[in-house]
Formats: structure tokens, sequence, C-alpha cells
């Protein structure tokens, strides 16, 4: 099973991959930009790891506590990624 969380609550975007049994992950400190970062950085970890997003079993966001607008930017994002898959 694969699966892909993100945290955009903070200022640190939080990016975790679980890939069978074993856990990748990736931060950055894009200061409250994650809406400009994002896409980029879960693609480069979907790369480094030869997955896709169609290999995507699970979707994870953190819902808190923290930014509003960071916490709807990765719920957008994570529905955007259901509804296309």
């Amino acid at each position: 099973m694969n699966r892909l969380v993100i945290n955009t609550a903070t200022d640190e975007l939080f990016i975790a991959l679980e890939k069978g049994d074993k856990i990748f992950s990736h931060s950055i400190n894009s200061v409250m930009h994650h809406n400009e970062t994002m896409l980029l950085e879960i693609d480069k970890l979907l790369k480094a790891n030869g997955l896709e997003i169609k290999d995507i079993d699970e979707l994870g966001v953190v819902i808190g506590p923290g930014s509003f607008t960071g916490i709807r930017v990765g719920i957008a994002t994570v529905k955007a990624f259901r509804d296309v898959l």
C-alpha cells in the first residue's frame, strides 16, 4: 500500500510517503508559501521513489492545529488528487 500525507498547517511544508513498509519524508521551510512549492515537492518525492500520483492508494492531510489558510491549501490539494484519481 502506498500512502501520501501532507502537512501545510505550519511554516514548514511536510510531505510523507509510505511505500510498502518504508517511510520517506521531505520537509521544506516555505514560510507559508505552500501553494507555490507543494506540488513540485510532492512530484520530486514520488519520482525519487519510483511512483506516480496514480500509484497512491491513500491520501492524508493534517487538519490542524495551524494556519487556517495553510490547512485549506492542503485539503484542497488532497481533494483535487482524489477527484482526479
